[in-house]
């Protein structure tokens, strides 16, 4: 199997520059020589770009030419990598991901877990749930977007079709589109009967709404783990209000700051009153002992 990171990213260089401290961790601690992809939307800051610059690994790197309203510039990025043959996944690390040393160790043993399966997603996540066991993962049918590890095929028959310059520009019509091929059928999450049709029309609902489909079409499998090994540490930018929470022009002092912010959920919290699912990295990942198993 060939995995490919997809790094997208746009003007929070503090976060990215944080967010690729963990992976460097994450490497490591586990590295099987991942190459990487940067894409950056069109107007991204030269902050930025010297980072991505800085990157120590095998990294392409490309510059939108003109803006992809927003989620295009990473459904775009996706599209590139599939285009090889030989890739099987695609790993999504976002400039808000903070990754946990164990990441790369838990995407190789849950990859190899499922190998003869046909996958949708395997999820380094799931939001909103406590941690348990750090040995297992289930399957779910849930899509969570940072982190995330898309499996080629699903991606390029399912995704790929509706990864097009019209649903950047008008997502709603997009989405009305799956909901109608979902036909409320009671597995999909999003359908008329629960009034949330047109709830989530950004890339992640996109791809969540696919995830049922690829499952009842055609029976692939979306996995999540029960301790995440990715945590969203996005306080401040275009998906959530507010700005970067200090007027320190320094950047490294910003990096500091950032830093211990995102060093644990109760202090993220403290910087967006809007959002309830801060989180932070389970200790008993400290002791992984580096073996997965799917939950009965």
């Amino acid at each position: 199997m060939k995995f490919v990171v997809l790094r997208p990213f746009f003007n929070r260089p503090e976060m990215l520059y944080v967010s690729i401290e963990s992976e460097v961790r994450a490497r490591k601690y586990y590295n099987l020589d991942y190459t990487t992809l940067f894409v950056a939307d069109h107007g991204v800051p030269p902050a930025c770009l010297e980072i991505a610059n800085m990157y120590p690994y095998e990294k392409s790197i490309v510059v939108r030419n003109q803006k992809m309203y927003g989620w295009g510039n990473i459904l775009e990025g996706f599209k590139q990598i599939f285009n090889d043959d030989e890739v099987t996944y695609g790993l999504n690390i976002e400039d808000d991901c903070l990754l946990h040393e164990t990441y790369f160790k838990y995407v190789h043993e849950a990859s190899q877990l499922f190998k003869d399966e046909n996958m949708s997603v395997i999820n380094a996540s799931r939001r909103h749930v406590g941690d348990s066991s750090v040995n297992t993962v289930r399957k779910l049918r849930l899509f969570e977007a940072p982190g995330c590890i898309i499996n080629a095929n699903f991606f390029n028959k399912f995704v790929r079709p509706y990864a097009t310059f019209d649903y950047y520009k008008n997502r709603a019509a997009t989405i009305n589109k799956i909901n109608i091929r979902n036909n409320d059928d009671p597995r999909s999450k999003y359908r008329p009967s629960r009034n949330n049709a047109l709830n989530h029309v950004g890339w992640d609902g996109m791809v969540n709404r696919l995830v049922d489909t690829a499952f009842m079409e055609e029976g692939y499998e979306s996995i999540s783990p029960d301790s995440d090994r990715q945590i969203h540490i996005g306080f401040y930018g275009q998906n959530r209000p507010g700005s970067f929470p200090s007027k320190e022009t320094d950047f490294m002092t910003r990096v500091n700051l950032l830093r211990k912010i995102t060093a644990s959920a109760e202090s993220m919290q403290q910087f967006d009153r809007n959002y309830k699912d801060y989180k932070h990295f389970s200790p008993d990942l400290n002791n992984w002992d580096g073996t997965l198993e799917l939950a009965v």
